[in-house]
């Protein structure tokens, strides 16, 4: 590993940065599974336990959402890379609006 990357590697463990150069397509299915079920749990157990509070309920729901906004954000960003890239490959010259 040259310097450069362990310097980059030692970032990602103090950031928690994804490593998107490692993130493969069975990955995703993984992890986008894996949200999605930590998720529906935490559901059922708010269902189970609901108080009409913020702090019961709204609280918890955008925690909830966060972990689907944070895991569906890195597989996001892979497609736009890869759209851009293609696009550059092929010679395709258009107007992004992101």
């Amino acid at each position: 590993m040259s310097p450069q990357e362990r310097r980059w590697a030692a970032r990602a463990q103090v950031t928690s940065f994804p490593l998107y150069d490692q993130i493969q397509p069975m990955h995703v299915e993984a992890g986008i599974g894996r949200a999605l079920d930590e998720v529906e749990a935490a559901l059922a157990q708010l269902e189970a336990s609901v108080q009409p509070t913020w702090e019961g309920l709204v609280d918890p729901m955008t925690r909830m959402q966060n972990r689907l906004d944070s895991t569906w954000g890195i597989v996001d960003h892979l497609l736009v890379r890869a759209v851009f890239y293609v696009s550059r490959r092929l010679g395709l010259r258009q107007t992004w609006s992101f």
